[in-house]
């Protein structure tokens, strides 16, 4: 997954870094201004419920799962860290088609709306491009790597058989 000798997966590695940050960073920053205070996105979702604008089904699967967004990001760089491929497409789907949505939903909103949903939103495009430019060289980076030997090789390396340097 992540090859130094290939460009093209480690800038998408760190494409995906910097989105998944910029997420986070996003999330807890201004959203939505109410009077004087302006509220993050979380405090936003607490007042939606609280107030009994949040429906039933979907807007309810929304808003309960956006508080897992610091989670999922948090997951999915330790994926990338342990390099994890998959869980981090995984991770790096989910949070951003949950971003997006929640994004798109408060720029809408009739309010001023401040930095927050700008930067989440940006870093979920940043996240789905970098894994993108990461998986298309995944196969290419697995066609390089050397076969594995056999049993029979194992056992006739000079390693094995003491002679070591």
């Amino acid at each position: 997954m992540w090859d130094i000798r290939d460009p093209r997966s480690a800038r998408g590695w760190l494409i995906v870094t910097v989105g998944t940050a910029a997420i986070l960073v996003g999330g807890f920053g201004p959203w939505v201004r109410s009077g004087r205070a302006w509220r993050n996105s979380y405090e936003l979702v607490r007042t939606a419920d609280r107030l009994g604008l949040v429906g039933e089904g979907a807007q309810r699967a929304l808003a309960v799962s956006w508080y897992l967004v610091p989670l999922l990001c948090g997951l999915t760089l330790a994926a990338i860290a342990l390099e994890r491929p998959r869980l981090s497409h995984l991770g790096a789907a989910i949070v951003a088609v949950q971003v997006a949505i929640t994004s798109v939903v408060a720029l809408r909103a009739p309010v001023a709306t401040g930095w927050g949903p700008r930067l989440a939103g940006s870093g979920a495009m940043l996240a789905v491009l970098g894994s993108l430019l990461a998986a298309g060289d995944r196969r290419r980076v697995r066609r390089a790597r050397p076969p594995r030997p056999g049993p029979a090789e194992e056992i006739a390396s000079p390693v094995t058989q003491g002679e070591g340097p």
